[in-house]
Parts: C-alpha cells; structure tokens; sequence
C-alpha cells in the first residue's frame, strides 16, 4: 500500500489525559476548577474520546437538547480509538493496521528516528496491525491485534512500559502485556484493560494514578488494585478511571479539583467508587476533569470548570474549588461518543454532528465569536464525525468518507496541514489522509 500521508485512529474507548496549560505538564495546582451539582443516575463516558456502541434505546435526555441539524445517515459509525491527540503531535491507525503521526516530533513520538517536526502525515514503521491508539503529552501507544502493545516517545518518566528509561523514536513492546483489550493514556503515564477485566498501570505515580496502592512510578506494568470487571480505561493529567461491567466508574489519583468524582477533593491511590452514576457506557478523562456517556445518551461531568468544560452552564472563577460531583452537561442532543481533553469537551452527536464546550482560546469550541463557552455549541463545518480526539489545544476528528480534520494551534504541524502555524477554529483537511490507505 503507498501510506504517503494517509492515516488515523479510532476514537477511543477512553481517553483523555491532558496538561491544562500552555506546559504540557503543568502543576495540578494552577489548573482551572470547578463547582458541582448533583446528578440522577443514569450515565457514561471515555480518553482520547469514549464511544458509545448506538442503541436502539439510547434517547436524548439532556436538559433542552436541541435538534440536530446534521444531513448525515441517521447513525454514523463510529471508529472507536483510531485517532489519538497528543500535546503537540497527532496520530491514527488505518484499517490496514498501519499507523501514521504527524506534528512534533522531539521527543520522537511521531516515531520518525530523526525526531523532526512533521506537518504532513508519515507512518511509523514496524506496525501493521494496530487496533487502537492513545497518545500522552509527549508519547503514544499502540494495541497490537494480538493484544501486545508498543509504545514510543518521551520516557523520562518511565511511560513507556519497556523497563528503562531510553527515549526511543520507533515502537517498543510493553514489558509482560500480551493480553491487552484497551488501552489509554495519561499525561505521563498509560494504563490497559486485560482479558479477564484486570487493569495495569505504568509511568509516572506522583498522585497515586497507577492505582497500585503507592505513589512510586513504574517502568513496567503494576496492578490496579481491586478492579477484575473493567471494560475500559481512561487516563487524565495525574489519574485514571475505568468503566467497570456492572456499568459503574471507578477512579483514582490526584483529585484537588475533584476529578475522581466522589464528592470530595481526597486524592486516592487506589480505585474509589464515583458515588451516583449508573448505566454508564464510557469515561473520558480530560486534564483534570472527566465526562461519562449515560446509555440514554446523556453525559454528565465533574471536576475542575475554570473554563466551562463541565458543561453546566457556567464558568466557575479561577481559584475556586472544582465540582466534586457529577452533574449532566446541558443542552446536549443525542450523543453517541464523548472525549475530554485540555480545558474543553467534545461529543459526537447520533446524527453524527460534533459539540463542543469549554476553553476556546484556539478556536477549540469552533466559536470564532467567543471564549469560553459553559454550553454546547455545534462545530460548524463538521458532520457526519465518526471519532474525535482532543489534547493540548488542538483536536482531530475523522468523518464518515475517510478523510481527517484537524483544528486550534499549528505550531509543530499537529493539525497536518500541510504547513506549520497555519491554524484556526475552521477544520483543516489533514492532507493525504485516508482511513482507508
């Protein structure tokens, strides 16, 4: 096949993890809060961005959801986890397997040996049948259809899983995981879900965010303690949360802003139980707050809301204490898939429209009229999406004929356009790209 500049990855069965600020690492204590309101049970969510298998019984039940005004098929489908957006770098995986980065490259996570930026898509060599992906700040991982994963990039703090500490441009098997069924990735760590529903953890544990019991960071995988009935797992800035079979979530990690969801701003190190939700379809963790997709097609989210990123409708003042307890976000119509990043939020609507909330500083939100929005507003120019990814400030979306587009800040090539620096709230085809090969 001629991968020239072709490519992207499915959406995520979970996915977020994002640093907040213009750092791709910085202090939990400077980011954004925000307050909470109760919720009904009744919820779901993802990383990259949690995806939603649609249902015959999944109904809009949001507060005032508005109409979708979408021309595409009545259901797009979705591909889940085959884009994947780092702090500075983007990547996807084909159908054929193969894998194609593009955006900055330093600390070679586009997996290019020369670690040079890249404005164009170029595949990684070596991987030919990856199913998923999930990029951290400044590394990515890829499951293989065996269920080993590889991982390449930064490793300063031990996020590759490999056993040492070399930074390496070119995929590396993950130490003792050959059973993998997902995987998603933190700012600087990276967890899996195993056959069986256990769950492993590796990198950096400042917070507790491996869920091990401790605070010492991993160069190989570690046990979560507690979880056998997992089916997904989603990492933010320093912790992790999983959906468990019963349709419940689990989270552990920092939690100063409340993004473990438990009404509380006790950090954990082992799972702790996220009091209220029920029916949950998936999880998505941003940098430090998480969003879950109810079966009813509703999302609720909690955690820090300095830039509206919860969705409630307003925007809690910087310094003020985050929102300890799920609430659903507004004004949402049908959703199907939702992926938190850096300070904002996106959902796939059924009829395959995208909405969006939260920081707009880049034109994340796609509202070239405002900031910061505490409610949705439809993506112009996007329909028929099928995955979405977001981190850092910038996110990348893959529609129904294959193609990708990308959109916010340019500096390293993130958004594939062809050329670095040209950026904006209007979606860029990703030049050369197709899903397809």
């Amino acid at each position: 096949m001629n991968f020239a500049a072709t490519m992207l990855v499915l959406a995520i069965l979970a996915l977020g993890c994002r640093a907040a600020t213009a750092d791709p690492r910085p202090a939990p204590a400077g980011p954004t809060s925000s307050p909470g309101t109760s919720l009904a049970p009744d919820s779901s969510g993802t990383t990259a961005l949690a995806a939603a298998v649609p249902t015959a019984s999944a109904t809009a039940s949001a507060a005032a959801a508005p109409p979708s005004t979408s021309t595409a098929v009545d259901v797009v489908p979705l591909q889940a986890g085959r884009i994947a957006a780092g702090y500075q770098h983007t990547c996807a995986a084909l159908r054929d397997g193969t894998v194609a980065c593009w955006g900055s490259g330093d600390m070679g996570q586009t997996g290019d040996d020369g670690g040079a930026d890249r404005a164009l898509p170029a595949e990684v060599q070596g991987l030919d049948d990856v199913e998923a992906l999930a990029a951290g700040a400044d590394f990515t991982c890829a499951l293989r259809s065996t269920g080993r994963v590889l991982c390449w990039g930064a490793n300063t703090d031990e996020t590759l899983g490999g056993g040492t500490r070399a930074e390496v441009s070119r995929p590396v098997r993950v130490v003792d995981l050959d059973d993998a069924v997902a995987i998603a990735a933190g700012s600087s760590h990276a967890c899996a879900v195993r056959r069986g529903g256990s769950v492993v953890c590796w990198g950096h544990n400042e917070d507790g965010q491996l869920g091990d019991g401790t605070r010492a960071g991993r160069r190989t995988p570690v046990g979560v303690v507690g979880l056998d009935d997992a089916v997904a797992v989603t990492g933010g800035y320093n912790f992790s949360c999983a959906t468990r079979a019963d349709r419940t979530v689990a989270c552990w990690g920092d939690n100063r802003w409340g993004q473990l969801g438990t009404g509380t701003t006790t950090a954990s190190s082992r799972p702790v139980a996220v009091p209220g939700l029920q029916d949950v379809v998936a999880v998505s963790a941003g940098a430090v707050h998480a969003c879950a997709l109810l079966a009813d097609g509703s999302v609720a989210c909690w955690g820090i809301n300095e830039e509206g990123q919860l969705g409630r409708g307003s925007i809690t003042p910087e310094g003020e204490p985050g929102h300890p307890d799920p609430a659903l976000v507004v004004g949402l119509p049908d959703v199907v898939a939702v992926g938190g990043s850096d300070g904002f939020t996106c959902a796939i609507a059924r009829a395959g429209d995208l909405w969006c909330w939260g920081r707009n500083n880049a034109g994340q939100t796609g509202d070239p009229s405002s900031g910061a929005t505490a409610t949705p507003v439809r993506y112009p120019d996007l329909r028929a999406v099928s995955a979405f990814s977001g981190h850092g400030l910038h996110g990348c979306a893959i529609v129904l004929d294959g193609t990708a587009r990308c959109w916010g800040i340019n500096d390293y090539g993130q958004l594939g356009n062809g050329e670095v620096g040209l950026e904006g709230e209007a979606p860029f085809t990703v030049i050369g790209f197709d899903l397809d090969g």
